[in-house]
């Protein structure tokens, strides 16, 4: 289905839309405005004030694929005091992660101390610390991630369309759920348009701000992918 819209103008201009596609179209428009800027304002009242991100996160940031250990990322620190240079931010990519998992550090490895690093020099530095989060959630079927076992049970990730699958499914007991290869592996992906996934995530990264006391979020790959 096709729709044309034409809005015409005082003095015998027209602007038309043309709208391909099924369904109900809500479609708002601003008009009589004495400026660009009057209609820019209405448009505003409509969908909401932009959020003014915060001061530091106008400031200078270090970010790499590569930093391998907390003592990287206190080398990086040192060494920008070291020539006095403004580092505002410090990123980690996913070399943080325990297997690649969202929501975890790998606290008995290579990234132990990193909780006690942002805490205690970072912070103590007026430095902030961003990690990276993934949309895909690494699929682990032996009870050792509960971010996955708690979104698997209560259906919060995006199902297959393949109504086939099933039989063929190199992986037990997923109830439907589509997945694709991405960092850790096998990877299942939320379902944001379940409200309970919403109040998942928040907790899940509640629960890693509780470990590592994070400023912001790095949300990366923010859709279905397949390495």
């Amino acid at each position: 289905q096709d729709t044309k819209v034409t809005l015409s103008g005082e003095l015998g201009g027209q602007l038309t839309y043309f709208i391909s596609g099924q369904g109900i179209f809500d479609m708002y428009f601003f008009i009589e405005n004495k400026t660009p800027e009057d209609a820019v304002k209405k448009y505003h009242q409509l969908i909401g004030k932009t959020l003014l991100p915060p001061y530091w996160g106008l400031g200078w940031h270090q970010c790499k694929y590569g930093y391998e250990s907390t003592d990287k990322l206190r080398a990086v620190l040192s060494n920008y005091t070291a020539n006095n240079f403004p580092m505002d931010v410090l990123w980690s990519d996913i070399d943080h992660m325990y297997k690649y998992r969202d929501f975890t550090f790998d606290k008995n490895g290579s990234y132990a101390g990193l909780d006690t690093f942002v805490a205690n020099e970072l912070h103590k530095a007026n430095r902030k610390y961003v990690p990276i989060i993934d949309a895909g959630i690494a699929i682990a079927r032996d009870s050792s991630y509960a971010s996955f076992d708690s979104g698997l049970k209560d259906g919060l990730f995006i199902k297959s369309g393949n109504q086939q699958r099933q039989n063929k499914d190199p992986i037990s007991g997923m109830n439907g759920v589509l997945y694709g290869k991405v960092w850790p592996g096998y990877a299942a992906f939320p379902d944001f348009t379940n409200q309970k996934t919403n109040q998942w995530w928040i907790d899940n990264l509640k629960s890693f701000h509780s470990q590592v006391n994070f400023d912001g979020i790095w949300l990366d790959m923010n859709e279905v992918s397949n390495f």
